[in-house]
């Protein structure tokens, strides 16, 4: 999976036109029936494997990120406030994209606890382990939001 990202940009997949469409209509296509599929199919048959197989690449994008973290020491200088077009750090960009992607995780991550916790208790054994696994989840996503704070 990480060699097909890495070679997405060298050979890209075309898909030809289907129905008079073009190929961006046929992506868009292509990907509402994935959607639907997904969401017909119990979770033992899609969500679970897919999300046990993307498990792995998130352990090592978070082990990368503390590893560089350890190995460059990044300076912690940042402002208090910034404006939404900040002027005082040379190459930063506008906030509002940057906005979503650090504090997602981190500050505001109950989203991703309501959306997984229908399917999260359909995989538990018994409701003892929803603590551990919620506690556990929280955990990471905070983490992950800090590691993307110093990494960007």
């Amino acid at each position: 999976l990480v060699l097909a990202v890495l070679w997405g940009n060298e050979m890209p997949v075309e898909l030809p036109g289907l129905f008079g469409m073009n190929t961006q209509q046929t992506w868009i296509l292509f990907l509402m029936a994935y959607c639907f599929v997904a969401a017909c199919l119990p979770v033992q048959y899609l969500l679970q494997p897919r999300d046990y197989l993307a498990s792995f690449i998130l352990i090592f994008a978070i082990g990368i990120g503390i590893l560089g973290i350890f190995i460059t020491h990044p300076p912690m200088q940042a402002p208090p406030l910034t404006s939404l077009m900040p002027t005082e750090w040379e190459g930063a960009g506008p906030i509002w994209p940057m906005l979503f992607v650090t504090i997602a995780c981190g500050a505001i991550s109950g989203f991703h606890a309501l959306v997984s916790s229908g399917t999260t208790c359909k995989q538990l054994d018994t409701e003892g382990h929803a603590c551990r696994i919620g506690y556990g989840g929280m955990l990471t996503e905070g983490l992950v939001g800090a590691l993307v704070v110093v990494c960007v």
